[in-house]
Order: structure tokens, then sequence, then C-alpha cells
């Protein structure tokens, strides 16, 4: 990065975030922190209105009345922007296909032909593949009502499709969590139907609109034995070699390691190796158990005690199925 794009990427930081130390701009820039003394120096020379906070919550600070305008984009930046556009298109946002192309149409007008003929070719050679759902539609502006659900900290009534019992029920929710996971959108909410924290697929949602009512649950942290995506413990021992190959998966993001020994285990039911004893804190119960059910000869659950009936029972009816 240039001298010049990084005092400029100062600038922004320092918009944006009001308050920075010279520490966390180094490590943001990727630079020593004397670099970052000098290009605060450099900023001071050129008016840029700098301030300087002193103490033990000391760092930087810009005034709040600059402004610096738009700057051209480089080509590396416009790929890496419209790599991240491409990757929101693969998330199918509710209702901004058009968006989508508008802002991209945007982005390749704003570099030279030459650029743009590049860029093209890079980004045909990029895929994205976060499908395991595949959500037919989405209800038109639910996407838009839930972030004014959000902004203006309202209630929404919605119409919820239920497929296992094939039904349609209204429902007022107190919206508090957007989130995308295996291909589809999710609104996890205070359904005042069933007065309980909810999970809502929102191509399940047939019809949406704000109401005037407070989102009184916005910030309540609510535990529901219904809420899949909710983290939830597990005890496992598993082959070190499978968890050395497993480690970086999804399931194994928030695991927090109970113990960890270098301990030869000889003509057990898990064969022979060092074994790693694991406390996960996962939402992923579904993949947990594939996991479990694919490989018994490397894994054993050690806990809680209903998921280790529930694992049983699974492994009886599967041995009743096959005899």
């Amino acid at each position: 990065m240039k001298k010049s794009e990084r005092m400029n990427g100062i600038v922004f930081a320092l918009q944006e975030q009001e308050r920075m130390t010279a520490r966390h701009l180094s490590e943001m820039f990727e630079v020593s922190m004397r670099t970052i003394y000098r290009d605060i120096d450099a900023l001071s020379q050129l008016k840029v209105p700098i301030i300087t906070y002193e103490g033990s919550c000391g760092g930087y600070g810009i005034d709040p009345e600059y402004f610096l305008p738009s700057i051209r984009l480089h080509a590396n930046e416009v790929t890496m922007l419209l790599m991240v556009l491409k990757a929101g298109y693969a998330m199918k946002f509710p209702g901004m296909a058009g968006d989508y192309s508008l802002l991209r149409a945007k982005l390749l007008n704003g570099i030279v032909d030459a650029d743009r003929a590049d860029v093209r070719k890079i980004l045909e050679r990029i895929e994205f593949d976060l499908d395991r759902i595949r959500p037919p539609h989405y209800t038109e502006d639910v996407l838009k009502c839930i972030l004014e659900s959000f902004r203006l900290s309202k209630n929404m009534r919605m119409t919820y499709y239920t497929p296992a019992r094939d039904t349609v029920s209204s429902r007022e929710v107190s919206p508090q969590k957007l989130f995308f996971d295996i291909g589809g959108w999710y609104l996890s909410a205070y359904c005042h139907l069933r007065q309980e924290k909810r999970v809502f697929r929102l191509d399940r949602i047939k019809t949406c609109a704000l109401l005037d009512t407070e989102n009184d649950f916005e910030n309540v942290i609510i535990s529901s034995s219904s809420d899949k995506f909710e983290l939830k413990s597990y005890q496992i021992s598993i082959c070190q070699s499978l968890y050395r190959v497993l480690k970086d998966n999804l399931l194994f993001e928030r695991v927090e390691i109970q113990e960890e020994r270098v301990e030869i285990q000889e003509n057990t039911d898990m064969g022979s190796g060092s074994v790693v004893t694991l406390d996960l804190k996962t939402p992923y119960r579904d993949e947990l158990t594939q996991l479990i059910m694919s490989r018994p000869e490397d894994v054993t659950v050690l806990g809680p005690a209903e998921y280790v009936t529930f694992i049983r029972s699974k492994v009886q009816c599967l041995s009743e199925k096959y005899k």
C-alpha cells in the first residue's frame, strides 16, 4: 500500500471509529507504530485536524466536521468490492437483485476500460457455494420491513407458514437478529403468540407489516429450547488425527478444549492413538450428529446425558431397521 493510500485510510478509520491508538492503526495497516507516527505528523502538516488524546484512554481522533471527498478506487479495490458483492448475491438478499446489478455496474464504471476487462475476467473465475437449502422466493419487502423494525425499534406483524403442520398463523414478533445460515435467511425474534424466542425462515414469511408497538425485547437475552441456532454444550472424545483435520470446520469454531493429552489408547472402541477431549459450544447439533454417526470409530459422545440418549436411540433405530 502506498503512503498516500495509507494516510487516506487513517483518516477514514478515524472518522469511522472516532478514536484509535497508534497500535490499533499499525495492526490495521500492517505497518510499524513508528510509521503511523510519521503518517499522523504528515497529516497534521497537511492541515488535517487530527486530535491527540493523552492518558490511559488516549489515542488519535479527528474533528467530526472534517470531510474528505471520495477518491477514485483502484482496480484491485474494485475487484475486492465486487468479490464481496458477488458473495452477497450468492446469499440472495431478499428483494435486492436489482440493487446488486446497479451497484455492480457503478463499481465497474468507476475504472478504466482496460482494468474493467481484467476485473470481469477475474470475477468469472470466482464462485461462492453457500447453499444447503434453496428458498424458492422471498416475499416482497420482507427485508425492508425487518430493517425498518431494527431502525425504529418496533414490533412486526407477520403471517408465517409452518410446513410440518401445513398451516399459516398470524404472529406479532419483536425482532432481535437477522442472520444468514446454510443457504437461507433467518430472523430471531420474541414471538408473542408462543411467548418465547423463535427463529423464522424468511422465505416462510408470507406477509409482514411494521407495527406501532415498541420492541421491548430488542436487547433482552432469551433462552429457548426450540431455538435450533442457540449455542449448546456437548462433550466428546475425538481421535487427535481427525481433530487436526476438522478443527477449522465451522462446527469447532467455538470449541473450548476441556482437556488435551497425548495418550496412546490401544484396543479400544476408538482403536489406537491419541484422543482429545473437547467441550463444544455450538448451535450445529445436526452437523455434530452427522459427524458422530459417520465416524463412530473416531468420535465418542460423553455428554450431556440427554444427547447420549438421543444418539443411542438413533443407533438402535438403525440397528433394528437394517438388522
